[in-house]
């Protein structure tokens, strides 16, 4: 349980500091970073679950 709320943690810090960099260092629309600067939750998501499916045994 500990580890999934760290791997979001991660996940949502990463997509943070995208999205300011994208913003602020870059100058790219706002539409295209909220898409884009989601990506690294998006995939911490998607690590968590496969990986839980994983742990029962499951593909």
């Amino acid at each position: 349980m500990l580890r999934r709320i760290l791997i979001y943690a991660a996940g949502g810090a990463a997509s943070m500091a995208l999205s300011l960099f994208l913003v602020l260092g870059l100058g790219w629309p706002k539409l295209v970073v909220a898409g884009v600067g989601m990506l690294p939750l998006y995939l911490a998501a998607f690590w968590v679950g496969t990986d839980r499916d994983r742990a029962d045994g499951r593909r």
